[in-house]
């Protein structure tokens, strides 16, 4: 029988992996053409990121456990690196030394991402699967506030013509912001909050909300594809958001499944 933790860390490398490899692209696409060096280094995380793919093609979920966490170390390293190119990027923007096409909380969107794939790793190195009830909080805390950033990134990267898809965008947005404030409230209130219905009233509120959004984006990036809707939006990212919200789904029936067995 394969090891859960062998399983699960091909699962986290194969989804975060790509991510990671994509960032690196969007920021690159970004950047200005006089900003030479920091392209350079996007580029390179590119393919740093397309070896891990190539690597993680070799493990199958019945691949030794030594051997995966090794990987994971591996992967850790990288990922590591990455967040600590974007948190440079995010400080030559904010002290305004570069200008570009990459808005400040973009940057840090992405660096968050790289910090939690990290930590994933990390955990799972540590023979942690498992999630705990205070876990569930704060893993809904992270996902909440990256889906309420992608509904803003959609909506200033849409054609101002584009008045209704710009509209539903910040109606996201706003839904999404009062569930970052909810989570918030309950992650302030544990473990008292800790509680079997409370958990999964929350999960359920979420898990409606975030399946819309999912719905809303699958229409965003068919209709960019077709090249139906005026936006500055690449289709990558159109696709990119929409594998996010699907991910979250993912996790939260995992949480969902762990708070029926408990």
């Amino acid at each position: 029988m394969a090891d859960p933790i062998v399983v699960r860390s091909l699962d986290e490398i194969k989804f975060w992996s790509r991510i990671m490899k994509e960032h690196a692209l969007f920021l690159s696409l970004g950047f200005t053409y006089e900003q030479k060096q920091l392209i350079a280094e996007a580029q390179q995380f590119i393919a740093l990121f397309e070896r891990i793919e190539e690597k993680l093609a070799r493990f199958t979920i019945n691949s030794e456990l030594r051997q995966v966490q090794a990987f994971n170390n591996e992967v850790y390293q990288a990922a590591a690196a990455i967040w600590s190119y974007k948190r440079k990027v995010l400080g030559l923007t904010l002290r305004c030394e570069i200008r570009s096409n990459n808005f400040p909380l973009l940057i840090d969107h992405i660096s968050r991402e790289a910090a939690y794939f990290a930590n994933r790793l990390k955990d799972l190195n540590s023979g942690i699967l498992a999630p705990k009830p205070e876990a569930i909080i704060e893993e809904n805390v992270f996902f909440l506030r990256i889906m309420a950033d992608h509904a803003k990134f959609i909506g200033h990267l849409l054609d101002p013509s584009e008045r209704k898809l710009v509209e539903q965008a910040r109606e996201f947005s706003h839904d999404f912001d009062q569930l970052v404030f909810q989570a918030v409230d309950l992650d302030s209130m544990q473990p008292e909050s800790e509680t079997k219905p409370i958990l999964s009233h929350f999960l359920n509120e979420n898990k409606i909300s975030v399946a819309s959004l999912r719905d809303f984006k699958k229409t965003a990036r068919e209709l960019i594809e077709a090249c139906r809707i005026k936006s500055n939006i690449h289709p990558l990212l159109a696709d990119h958001t929409f594998r996010e919200a699907e991910r979250f789904l993912e996790i939260i029936d995992l949480f969902e499944a762990s708070l029926k067995k408990a």
